[in-house]
């Protein structure tokens, strides 16, 4: 059974393992063959679909590096959350591990002029 060594280490070398060098390997990789294999067109649909097919398999799960030894305190490792963001055209997006549902922030309809109160 893994124990806790940190951020995924505990089952380092394994393929696929959850470490944060693995895991943007996996991404690079998996980016460059899609487009290779199969280029997306031109429609920002197509991208959003292969980014959230890489982000899917690097996706990692409550427990899966080991225990929570703090108890209910702090959680193990575990993808909190993810983000798709288009700088060009102000498109945000953000789902929690909790829910997988992504949810859109149009960046450019914000007014970032009014002062918080």
């Amino acid at each position: 059974v893994p124990k806790v060594m940190g951020h995924g280490f505990n089952t380092f070398g394994l393929p696929g393992d959850p470490s944060p060098p693995s895991r943007f390997v996996k991404m690079f990789f998996e980016r460059q063959i899609a487009i290779t294999n199969s280029p997306p067109k031109k429609k920002m649909e197509d991208w959003l679909t292969l980014v959230q097919g890489i982000l899917n398999s690097i996706f990692i799960t409550k427990g899966l590096t080991g225990p929570d030894t703090l108890g209910h305190y702090v959680e193990g490792d575990h993808t909190a959350w993810a983000t798709l963001r288009i700088p060009k055209t102000g498109f945000y997006a953000v789902r929690t591990y909790e829910n997988m549902r992504w949810y859109t922030i149009e960046t450019r309809k914000l007014d970032w002029t009014k002062a918080s109160s």
